[in-house]
């Protein structure tokens, strides 16, 4: 697994997207080709970076992906490993 965490703004210009309306902190997860998201957002209150697992390249595009596919966390890195804990784990099977 090469997973790569890139901002949304320069995902964007590679994707041909338009880059304005993404923030400092918004993140593609890539391995190959986008497979989620991290960002920063305000839930109640708090500033908590929010992920969310979109795709596995491997089964092809419009696979849902089993829950847990999205969580909270404090800081960008707790954010980073539940990522990539969990991404691991559906590419697994599990």
């Amino acid at each position: 697994m090469t997973l790569l965490l890139r901002k949304s703004s320069a995902q964007a210009r590679i994707e041909g997207w338009d880059p304005r309306n993404r923030s400092d902190d918004d993140y593609a997860a890539v391995d190959d080709t986008i497979v989620g998201r991290i960002y920063r957002e305000m839930i109640l209150g708090k500033l908590r970076w929010r992920w969310f697992l979109q795709c596995i390249p491997e089964e092809g595009p419009g696979r849902p992906i089993p829950p847990p596919n999205q969580g909270m966390a404090d800081t960008l890195e707790e954010a980073q490993a539940a990522f990539a804990k969990r991404y691991e784990e559906v590419r697994r099977g599990k």
